[in-house]
C-alpha cells in the first residue's frame, strides 16, 4: 500500500511563530536587563497597569472604562500628544490615575546624543506639569529603550526609569485576540504590565482592559499607581 501523503496544516497564524513567542518573552525579560530600572513591584498583593503613548482622542473611552472597572493606572504621557489634547492630564489625575513621562517625540532614544535625551525629557516634564499642574517623577523612554550612558539622565531630572515585566502587545494588529487573552492569564500580583492608548487600537485596549478587571478579581489582586 502506498504511503499517504502527509496533509498540510493550515499556516501558523502570527501568534503561533516561533519568532512571535520569542519576540514576547524578549519584550517581556529585556527591561530587566536595565540597571536602576523598575520592572515589578515590591510587593505582591496589587498589580500596576501602566498605559503608554497618550493622550489620545480615545482616551475618555479608556478614562470611563477604567472608572467602571475600578481600575487605575499610570499613563506614560508623550509630550507631543499632551500638546495636541492638553485638557487631558488633568482629567487623569482626577479620576485618581496617575501621569508620568513617555518623553517628548515619541521616536527611539538610542540614536539621539546625551544633550538630545536631556532635551527630550525636559520637555516632556515641562508640557505635562504645565496642563496638569503636577511633575512627573517617573519616566519611560519610548519602546523602552535607553543607551547605557544615558541611564542617569531620567534621575538627574528628578524621574525614576520604569519599565515592566509583562508586555502584552494590545497595538499589535497581527497579534490575534485569543493570544492578547493568554497573556492577560499570566499576570500575577507583584507585576507591572504595559498597554496603550492608541485610537487605532482602541478596541484592543478596551477588551484587554475588561478581562485584566475579571481576572483580577477573582484573583483578589487590585491595581495601583506607581
Amino acid at each position: 500500500m502506498p504511503k499517504r501523503k502527509k496533509e498540510k496544516g493550515p499556516p501558523l497564524s502570527y501568534r503561533s511563530t516561533i519568532a512571535e513567542k520569542m519576540r514576547y518573552r524578549l519584550h517581556s525579560v529585556a527591561p530587566r536587563l536595565y540597571p536602576g530600572a523598575q520592572c515589578r513591584l515590591s510587593g505582591r498583593d496589587a498589580v500596576a497597569l501602566t498605559i503608554d503613548d497618550g493622550p489620545s482622542e480615545t482616551t475618555r473611552d479608556l478614562l470611563s472604562i477604567l472608572e467602571s472597572e475600578s481600575l487605575t493606572a499610570t499613563f506614560f504621557l508623550s509630550g507631543a500628544a499632551v500638546e495636541v489634547h492638553p485638557d487631558l492630564p488633568g482629567v487623569i489625575l482626577e479620576q485618581g490615575n496617575a501621569v508620568a513621562s513617555h518623553g517628548f517625540a515619541h521616536a527611539s532614544m538610542l540614536r539621539k546624543s546625551r544633550k538630545g535625551v536631556q532635551e527630550d525629557i525636559a520637555r516632556s516634564l515641562s508640557v505635562i506639569e504645565k496642563t496638569s499642574g503636577q511633575r512627573p517623577t517617573l519616566y519611560r523612554p519610548p519602546y523602552g529603550r535607553l543607551h547605557p550612558l544615558h541611564y542617569g539622565l531620567p534621575r538627574a531630572q528628578g524621574c525614576r526609569l520604569v519599565l515592566w515585566n509583562v508586555f502584552i502587545g494590545d497595538y499589535d494588529h497581527r497579534i490575534d485576540v485569543p493570544e492578547l487573552h493568554r497573556r492577560l492569564a499570566t499576570v500575577r500580583g507583584g507585576d507591572i504590565l504595559v498597554l496603550h492608548d492608541q485610537a487605532a487600537s482602541f478596541d484592543r485596549t478596551s477588551a484587554c482592559l475588561r478581562l485584566l478587571a475579571g481576572m483580577l478579581r477573582i484573583r483578589d489582586l487590585q491595581t495601583m499607581t506607581l
